[in-house]
């Protein structure tokens, strides 16, 4: 059919691994193209993956060489109806949860909600730059940069190594 020979989604269950595979298709007889995916679904997506050793992986391989603007994950959230008088709305581009209260440890839990790790490398005639965060927050009636909210302990640690580093607690009045 035309459909397929113009390409589209391929779906491919390994026989070694059972692993599924979800590819898009150029056209008849190329394994890849440049076809987009785009699901639209009225209600949720989830994916759940196994409890031990189950992870969500995105992996995207750059090898341009030219001017662009590239990102692994976009996020568009867009608010764009009209909270009525007296009602409140909260949103959460990105909310994570990590409840760690049940589990009964013997050794060390380690919990961590973000961790970035960037590694840049200086190889080459030009120049490379890494910022771990860039917050930009602007247009609100209130603007807050960073709102770090805990009981008990350090509030904030800027570390250098292990030895080398400054904490800021705020003070219980």
């Amino acid at each position: 059919s035309d459909w397929q020979e113009a390409g589209g989604l391929e779906i491919a269950v390994s026989n070694d691994t059972g692993a599924t595979l979800f590819q898009t298709r150029g056209e008849d007889g190329v394994s890849s193209g440049n076809a987009d995916i785009t699901l639209t679904v009225d209600g949720d997506i989830k994916m759940t993956p196994a409890n031990n050793g189950g992870d969500v992986t995105l992996t995207k391989d750059y090898t341009g060489t030219t001017n662009d603007s590239e990102a692994l994950l976009i996020l568009s959230y867009d608010t764009e109806g009209n909270t009525a008088s007296g009602q409140t709305i909260n949103h959460d581009a990105i909310q994570i949860s990590l409840d760690g209260q049940h589990q009964a440890t013997v050794g060390t839990a380690n919990h961590t909600g973000i961790n970035i790790d960037m590694i840049g490398g200086t190889s080459g005639a030009g120049t490379q730059n890494n910022i771990g965060v860039d917050i930009n927050v602007l247009g609100a009636d209130t603007n807050t940069g960073m709102l770090i909210t805990q009981t008990a302990g350090t509030h904030l640690k800027l570390a250098k190594d292990t030895n080398d580093y400054a904490t800021f607690t705020v003070a219980d009045t």
